[in-house]
């Protein structure tokens, strides 16, 4: 309770005053640090923006066209049944899933308001969820080129 106190009145005696708190004090002599780091957020995002259309272009590309074609006497794809097509498929909706994904949050980033607090856990949440979902996008799109080239390279390999 003594303790409970001391901090209480401690904390509240330099707002009673008309002097700043502590955080107050932070923010401002940290103003031009938030303002570098909205800058640089901002330069990243733009350039993972431009990788993350691209990739999300080459998915969705990947993703309408179906390797081997369609038979012409039944209206289905050729390679159905074969595995290395269901890994092709499902590497193929992963990549553009993700592609989405990530693009999506780094348009987030881009729009989202830079107050200090923001930089604290909300704004790095977003910029580690857009890299991650970006690396899995890249490797499930590199999982999807290595199955089409498959079915490419079957009568060699």
């Amino acid at each position: 309770m003594v303790r409970e106190e001391f901090i209480t009145k401690r904390l509240l005696h330099p707002l009673q005053q008309g002097r700043q708190d502590c955080h107050e004090i932070f923010k401002e002599s940290h103003q031009e640090l938030t303002s570098k780091g909205g800058e640089w957020l901002n330069t990243i995002s733009n350039s993972c923006s431009v990788v993350a259309t691209l990739v999300a272009g080459v998915s969705f590309a990947t993703t309408a066209t179906a390797e081997g074609g369609i038979k012409e006497d039944s209206s289905k794809l050729t390679f159905k049944r074969h595995p290395r097509f269901l890994l092709y498929a499902v590497s193929s909706l992963i990549a553009l899933v993700f592609s989405v994904t990530y693009m999506v949050t780094f348009l987030v980033i881009l729009t989202a308001r830079r107050k200090m607090g923001d930089f604290e856990r909300r704004l790095p949440r977003k910029l580690f969820l857009a890299l991650t979902c970006l690396f899995i996008s890249i490797r499930a799109m590199l999982v999807c080129f290595c199955g089409s080239h498959f079915f490419l390279l079957k009568d060699v390999l």
